[in-house]
């Protein structure tokens, strides 16, 4: 289990707060809220997206309220104009093998009577302990190329690290957008894990990303200067 120090937390709570500052030059607000069947509904209503990824849907996962989480922000209308979610899970020994393996990150509420053919690229990192895995990420189209959708990522990391006491925050990404995924939201860890059939998306090769907390960590003090930190990632929608 994950445990932080005073200092830690405090290294958390300043970037959350440097956020805030930013996005506020644009006249939005940072929300954080529990209920999925909201966040459902609002995602598969988005412009530009498509329905919310299998692995966070509430009509197929039994997730406790405590459990989950989705960060949006928010114009002072009260329209949310981006958002993403997380969810977590415990992992006794490995998470591909408990989770990935099993299709239980795609629907756990019943015994799965079909499997999707797919086949793994790459011998995949062996991560146990406490998991947030995250996704379900959008910006609406007229707020893109605002540095958005890195920041809601990053925030993702720091509630999971806070909230969860993740050991690690993790995530599937399309192979399409996996270079997106390292370069303009910051994941330091990415492999191509597997190529075929993959729930709720079809036939398509998907990218395993993750961060360990001291990775969380360190992007919030790998510059003192958060604003050049955050600069570097200026168009990342």
């Amino acid at each position: 289990m994950c445990l932080l120090t005073q200092s830690e937390f405090d290294l958390t709570q300043r970037y959350l707060e440097f956020v805030q500052e930013q996005i506020a030059r644009f006249g939005l607000s940072l929300s954080i809220h529990t209920d999925f069947i909201e966040w459902r509904r609002l995602h598969n209503a988005a412009p530009g997206v498509g329905n919310l990824s299998l692995a966070l849907d509430p009509i197929l996962n039994d997730i406790r309220e405590s459990d989950r989480f989705w960060i949006s922000f928010d114009t002072a209308a009260g329209d949310s104009i981006a958002f993403v979610g997380a969810r977590y899970l415990k992992a006794e020994e490995d998470f591909i093998q408990e989770f990935v393996t099993t299709y239980l990150l795609w629907g756990n509420r019943s015994p799965r009577l079909t499997a999707d053919p797919y086949g793994f690229v790459h011998a995949p990192p062996r991560l146990s302990g406490r998991i947030g895995y995250g996704g379900g990420s959008w910006v609406h189209p007229d707020w893109r190329g605002k540095n958005l959708a890195a920041w809601t990522s990053r925030l993702g990391n720091i509630f999971a690290l806070r909230h969860f006491r993740a050991d690690y925050y993790t995530c599937l990404i399309r192979t399409t957008m996996a270079n997106w995924g390292e370069t303009n939201l910051g994941w330091p860890n990415a492999l191509h894990l597997t190529t075929g059939t993959h729930p709720g998306r079809g036939n398509v090769d998907m990218y395993f990303l993750w961060r360990s907390k001291d990775e969380i960590l360190q992007f919030c003090s790998e510059t003192r200067d958060l604003s050049n930190q955050d600069r570097a990632l200026q168009g990342a929608a």
